[in-house]
């Protein structure tokens, strides 16, 4: 007999970061166009989706203004205090703040703020990103492809922030991060392959931070996570490593290699950065214990595995999720299934399983998160699938017959009872 349940939420899986092949498979929470992959060789065999040096065939073509050098990086720590007022092309302004404050009894209708590929074609706008008073958003125009826009919510304050690559050749930002006023992010320029940008939503102040890879070399940069002020994120810094965990303080100077946590050139592929209680975690693959939960305080000395969950095997830490200071995340210690588990200050002794929630090497798959910060609880989605495997001897082969699959909704405070 099966139960069943009118109103339930599916389990949601999230789309993975653009990775090699190999023992690990980390888990990004952004996606988009650009989807890097490193061309390192080791344990992974990868193939780069993205060499910097490719121009799409345009549509349309225009002449695009004359912009400054990419090299124009600071030397000092980056700490912008000033809002978007230039235009690349146009000389508009913003007119108004981007934020308004409706009243009580008016809810804004949704509409269209501006048609940037004027016509029926799509502008996909993309990792739509808040800095300071500005919205920052990759899209694509009939004139400039896929480059980074700005906006604070009117028509004219709304435009492109530089032409990184000139014409119709995009230069494709994705994993765009707020750092202040400003934001950090990876595109790709003419003559280099990803890496790691700047931009204060100005033409002058749109600029390369680093050639993390130098020369057309991909750093296949993915990540890019503010934690405290400071930015983290995964790339190839050179030929000599593999994609491993890196941080930038918006400087060319103060944009370095943390650990290889993968030694040579292997990938240690972290992903899934996430600050609880003041620590920035982490997944990662060390080569020996495999993806696992790391933390790591921005020092080679500070960047350590909390726990071995899974001795013989990859635990796989994904959903990396804080509430009320406490860190979530599904993992499997390879006896039981994919299930819940949290960690309250990134010791080995306080991350643990919260519940074996499908009994025995079956998997719940906890999914759906979220947060009640103002009852100290927690509610996620889980699944179960009830399976009868059959023999049917006529036809030597098995039959398998899902039966029903059931949701059901659970709670617990931040203490995991």
């Amino acid at each position: 007999m099966c139960i069943f349940i009118v109103y339930f939420i599916a389990s949601n899986t999230p789309t993975p970061s653009p990775t090699p092949t190999g023992t690990s498979t980390p888990t990004s929470s952004n996606t988009g166009t650009s989807t890097p992959t490193p061309s390192n060789t080791g344990t992974s065999t990868p193939t780069p989706s993205n060499t910097g040096t490719s121009t799409p065939t345009p549509s349309n073509t225009g002449t695009p203004s004359t912009t400054p050098s990419l090299s124009q990086t600071p030397t000092s720590s980056v700490t912008p205090s000033q809002t978007p007022t230039a235009s690349v092309t146009p000389s508009q302004t913003p007119s108004s703040s981007m934020t308004p404050t409706p009243s009580a009894s008016t809810i804004p209708t949704p509409h269209m703020l501006l048609d940037i590929w004027p016509g029926s074609t799509d502008s996909i706008p993309d990792y739509i990103t808040l800095a300071g008073n500005g919205v920052y958003f990759n899209a694509e125009s009939d004139i400039y492809s896929y480059e980074l826009f700005i906006t604070d919510g009117t028509i004219n304050g709304t435009r492109l922030t530089r032409d990184v690559r000139p014409g119709y050749a995009d230069s494709s930002p994705y994993d765009i991060a707020a750092f202040g006023n400003a934001v950090v992010y990876a595109a790709t320029a003419t003559g280099l392959g990803d890496e790691l940008f700047y931009s204060n939503g100005t033409e002058a102040g749109t600029y390369l931070i680093k050639d993390l890879n130098s020369g057309s070399a991909s750093s296949y940069l993915v990540g890019t996570y503010n934690h405290q002020g400071t930015i983290y994120f995964a790339a190839i810094s050179s030929s000599s490593v593999g994609r491993e965990l890196m941080k930038s303080d918006g400087t060319t100077s103060g944009t370095v290699l943390v650990k290889d946590i993968n030694p040579g050139n292997q990938n240690g592929e972290p992903n899934s950065f996430t600050t609880c209680n003041n620590i920035l975690f982490f997944s990662a693959n060390d080569g020996t214990n495999l993806e696992e939960l790391w933390t790591t305080a921005g020092t080679s000395a500070t960047t350590n595995m909390v726990k071995n969950i899974h001795p013989s095997g990859a635990s796989s830490p994904k959903l990396l999720t804080c509430c009320n200071n406490v860190l979530f995340f599904t993992a499997t210690d390879g006896t039981t299934g994919r299930e819940l588990y949290k960690s309250t200050d990134g010791t080995a002794s306080n991350t643990v399983l919260v519940k074996d929630i499908y009994s025995g090497v079956s998997s719940s798959n906890p999914a759906n998160y979220y947060c009640y910060n103002n009852n100290g609880k927690f509610q996620f989605y889980y699944s179960m699938y009830l399976l009868v495997i059959s023999h049917n001897s006529l036809w030597n082969s098995l039959i398998i017959s899902i039966l029903c699959i059931i949701r059901y909704k659970y709670y617990y405070v931040d203490d995991g009872t």
